[in-house]
């Protein structure tokens, strides 16, 4: 059965009318601007050059993988894709209006029980989308807000911190936490798609922090940690928006915990790439190429 690439992303705002955006007719898409929109502005730096980057690394590695790959690219970014959704339901985002708040998600359950961790691969892009994805995992909220969102991923590394004293020779956490949007999202990038030869060191620790935080147990703590290994946690807007630090500084923050070299020179996307035609190839990043 062919793999798939399904690029999860945050919904486009409402207008203050509660009409849904709208733009100019390009090729075959609609008017209504959809789930990271190939005509919004950041979509070419912050989708399309990690999936290029993503077919050059796998011209490294496999040249069997490479056209099952561009295949399953080609599924994503298409002019009307069946594999890329709204994690929520769009919502008005004016700042006086209370309800741009609110985040409602929108078929998650459904989608979730449909996923086929033999052959899905979930890149999910943005600093909300990811938080609200591992928090409906583990709090099942089907509302939340963009405090919580925070709250709760600050509180997830701090579990995941806290996990590694826990584990034997565990390195995939660092001592300092992460404070910024893009760091965040490296830090749980790392987390999800690390190699861990023998299980006791990143899927330990993710899974003790699990299941610190695992309360109502609607999924249990296997499944869970299963589901977070089988997506990718990119950047979106936090790469040109994260807070008063210049572009580049974002996306250095972002290779910092996303990689576990002391150094941050090389490029966001590289590093975005290099870990999907990892995982498309079901190898994980930094796994040896010949195992023996």
């Amino acid at each position: 059965m062919a793999r798939r690439i399904w690029l999860v992303g945050e919904s486009l705002p409402l207008t203050k009318a509660s009409r849904e955006k709208v733009a100019r007719a390009t090729s075959q898409l609609a008017e209504q601007l959809v789930c990271l929109d190939p005509r919004h502005g950041v979509f070419p730096n912050l989708v399309m050059k990690p999936l290029f980057a993503a077919t050059l690394a796998a011209f490294k590695e496999s040249d069997a993988e490479v056209m099952a790959l561009l295949r399953a690219i080609e599924d994503v970014v298409c002019d009307k894709p069946d594999r890329r959704f709204n994690l929520y339901l769009p919502r008005i985002t004016h700042q006086k209006n209370p309800e741009s708040n609110r985040f409602a998600f929108d078929n998650l359950e459904r989608r979730i029980q449909e996923f086929d961790p033999k052959i899905d691969l979930w890149l999910v892009f943005g600093h909300q989308t990811v938080s609200g994805l591992m928090k409906w995992l583990l709090e099942c909220d089907e509302i939340t807000t963009r405090s919580a969102l925070r709250k709760f991923i600050v509180k997830f590394i701090t579990a995941s911190n806290l996990a590694k004293c826990a584990t034997e020779n565990h390195t995939a956490f660092r001592p300092n936490r992460p404070a910024t949007g893009a760091g965040r999202i490296g830090f749980v990038h790392r987390l999800c798609t690390e190699f861990d030869a023998k299980g006791e060191g990143v899927e330990k620790a993710l899974g003790l922090a699990v299941d610190r935080l695992n309360i109502r147990r609607k999924y249990s703590n296997e499944f869970i940690v299963s589901f977070l290994r089988r997506i990718i946690p990119l950047m979106h807007n936090e790469a040109y928006q994260d807070g008063q630090h210049p572009t580049g500084n974002a996306q250095g923050h972002f290779v910092k915990f996303a990689t576990s070299a002391q150094q941050t020179s090389d490029l966001y996307w590289k590093i975005m790439g290099h870990a999907i035609a990892r995982r498309f190839m079901n190898r994980w990043v930094g796994e040896p190429l010949n195992k023996g």
